[in-house]
């Protein structure tokens, strides 16, 4: 596809789930399945309600994803960053990955310590996240089916990209659901 695709970012709101659980990419349904034994109508909310943060992300004007960091785990400090992405991000490739690497500093700098699971059969997910400066872990079993998982981990407390509360570009993005941000109407 050529030409500038639009990407943007805002806070979560809800009902956007509702898209993304009908355009669900198959590997993320077959990675909720493996680590949770839930379908995507039952992890995508629980993702939500559990999360410090939540954006929706948009390529073209479509939905292409939903995305969120969790609050820190135990005494670690580590947060847990996920995202869940619509056939969007198949169809634009690039600019997902262009914002994406936008994107980077501003959760860095407000979440400097991060890690998750990715499901191991997802390879263009590990090199996503590798892309993006993850450093990718072995794969071990984990979830309740014990398949192969890479844990995938970033500690970067000594980024500061934009401060608190802004996105590339300087634009405000407010706390929670209900903030206005970059793209809100």
């Amino acid at each position: 596809m050529s030409g500038k695709v639009e990407a943007f970012v805002r806070p979560y709101r809800p009902g956007d789930e509702v898209e993304l659980i009908a355009l669900i990419r198959e590997s993320d349904v077959r990675e909720i399945a493996a680590a949770s034994m839930r379908t995507p109508g039952e992890a995508v909310p629980l993702a939500i309600l559990h999360s410090e943060r939540t954006w929706s992300g948009y390529l073209g004007g479509r939905l292409a994803f939903i995305g969120g960091v969790t609050a820190p785990v135990a005494l670690s400090g580590f947060r847990k960053p996920w995202l869940l992405g619509t056939t969007a991000i198949d169809r634009h490739p690039a600019a997902f990955m262009r914002h994406c690497r936008r994107w980077m500093p501003y959760v860095r700098s407000e979440f400097p310590r991060l890690e998750n699971h990715v499901d191991a059969r997802a390879g263009k997910t590990v090199k996503w996240l590798r892309a993006l400066g993850f450093v990718i872990h072995p794969a071990e079993p984990y979830g309740l089916c014990q398949r192969p998982f890479h844990r995938f981990t970033m500690d970067s407390r000594h980024v500061r990209a934009n401060g608190p509360d802004r996105a590339p570009g300087g634009r405000d993005l407010g706390h929670g659901p209900d903030a206005a941000g970059p793209g809100a109407g």
